[in-house]
């Protein structure tokens, strides 16, 4: 068949169908996306992409009230040459038309999911000087939103695209996203937003899954899976987990999966050059390519690993200030205890 073929006939050549979304199945799709990685999520999916805008209410790890609008990235220039309060004023009548926000639909967090949100969120990155790069779950409170559109402002595409990991499409795109995501900041008074590396694609794939499946911990599942890759013997990061839980008898449900997971990991650094397993295991803590786990979370299990290989804590990476004094005394303490040779 030439190339000049439409696409749903090359695809029923290959023995593929195509069904196009709806908007609401999208935005249904982006929110299981979220729920998909961050199982606990309480707010609203906000997915930007070229053409449109999806907006997901989550809670209890299911999607409820949802919709679509003609707000992508594409459109926003158009909208926007009016001045910002015009913009903010055509978006919320848009909508106030579909019943946004509705009751119990203001004050929440949002979730950010889509390409020019990362984007948004990799400025902020770089204009706070964060010490951990990473994208996913990073939290912006809602004072981040001036400081993100005067840096759109004064910084021209150049200087945007020179970025670490900031692609130029998304670039010439990053003073429209911080226009709209001001403008539904308010519409909303949203506290604060969490950025989602998973989206569309990965809550399509979570929707096909059955119930006990959905039911697994992301970071359990994960850290088991790399865990049995990369040790040495058959796995036995559950098995030191159950002998050391004694110890930890007053621990939050939040501290035992870390705990968990950093048992899980307990022999991934074995290869390493020995006078470099400690910051072999703080690499695959901090940033291995896990899901539901936060920032603080990353760290105190970047600290576990570190500890357990042999690092001296007070000599672990400086990023205390992303960790509160509490959580780092108390149970940063704890968690490293929990692989370290000697416990």
């Amino acid at each position: 068949m030439p190339p000049t073929a439409p696409i749903s006939s090359r695809a029923a050549e290959a023995g593929l169908d195509i069904r196009l979304l709806s908007g609401e199945e999208e935005a249904e799709a982006a929110g299981y996306g979220v729920i998909a990685a961050i199982p606990d999520a309480h707010g609203i999916a906000v997915d930007l992409g070229g053409g449109s805008l999806e907006l997901a209410e989550v809670q209890n790890g299911t999607v409820g009230r949802r919709a679509s609008f003609p707000l992508g990235v594409l459109r926003l220039p158009a909208l926007r040459k009016d001045g910002d309060q015009a913009f903010e004023r055509a978006i919320r009548k848009m909508l106030r038309a579909a019943g946004w926000p509705g009751e119990g639909l203001t004050g929440l967090p949002l979730y950010l999911v889509g390409g020019s949100w990362r984007a948004l969120s990799r400025l902020d990155l770089e204009l706070t000087k964060h010490p951990l790069a990473v994208l996913d779950q990073h939290t912006l409170p809602r004072s981040a939103l001036r400081r993100l559109i005067r840096a759109t402002k004064r910084l021209d595409f150049e200087e945007l695209r020179a970025i670490p990991g900031m692609a130029s499409n998304r670039a010439a795109a990053l003073p429209d996203a911080a226009a709209l995501l001001a403008a539904l900041v308010n519409i909303l008074d949203v506290p604060e937003m969490t950025v989602s590396s998973s989206g569309l694609r990965e809550g399509l794939l979570y929707e096909a899954l059955d119930a006990e499946t959905r039911a697994q911990d992301p970071l359990l599942i994960a850290a088991e899976f790399e865990g049995r890759r990369l040790a040495r013997f058959a796995p036995h990061g559950r098995a030191i987990a159950d002998w050391i839980a004694p110890l930890f008898a007053d621990e939050a449900p939040e501290d035992s999966r870390v705990r968990l997971a950093a048992s899980l990991l307990s022999d991934v650094a074995w290869s390493a050059n020995p006078d470099f397993r400690a910051e072999r295991g703080t690499e695959i803590g901090l940033h291995g390519n896990w899901r539901s786990i936060d920032i603080p979370g990353r760290i105190l299990l970047a600290r576990a690993l570190y500890a357990g290989f042999g690092g001296v804590d007070s000599e672990f990476p400086a990023m205390g200030e992303l960790v509160s004094a509490e959580r780092l005394a108390g149970r940063g303490n704890g968690v490293s205890r929990s692989v370290s040779p000697s416990a």
